[in-house]
């Protein structure tokens, strides 16, 4: 009986173990920014996230929910609507598109004609899992860019 017992505990508390909280994401750089569409409406911008996945094991991330910020000023949200594979202990992209009112981007037109150079900031989450189970992961990342018209 308390062969049973201690082996129960065991396997539970292995279990447990199994199944605790990923470390969090390690935020590494944005790259890629680039204006992919150019309309009388609306524009899109893409760019990658760039990640260190600190665990030993591989993740998935799938959706999310990003406020999307240029030189401080709020400019629209992006939705993560693609299943990025997440290699464990390694470094991985999350491709995200905005897409833009062009009143929000007319806004920030004079102080983008003036220089190529603009601060974007990502705020929101991205939603990060295994096996099913996926958790609310927060992103705050700020960097400069250069914004390349293509």
């Amino acid at each position: 009986m308390f062969k049973q017992s201690f082996f129960i505990h065991i396997v539970a508390l292995l279990f447990l173990s199994s199944c605790s909280k990923p470390k969090d994401l390690v935020y590494q750089q944005i790259n890629n920014v680039h204006l992919s569409k150019l309309g009388f409406k609306e524009s899109s911008v893409g760019l990658n996230v760039v990640y260190y996945n600190p665990n030993k094991y591989g993740l998935k991330a799938k959706g999310g929910d990003i406020d999307v910020f240029m030189n401080d000023k709020y400019l629209g949200k992006a939705n993560i609507e693609t299943t990025t594979d997440i290699p464990k202990l390694d470094t991985f992209s999350v491709p995200v598109s905005v897409t833009l009112s062009m009143g929000s981007l007319l806004q920030n037109s004079f102080q983008f004609l003036q220089s190529s150079d603009v601060t974007i900031h990502l705020k929101g989450y991205v939603k990060v899992g295994k096996a099913g189970v996926f958790i609310r992961v927060p992103v705050d990342c700020i960097t400069k860019e250069k914004i390349q018209l293509k």
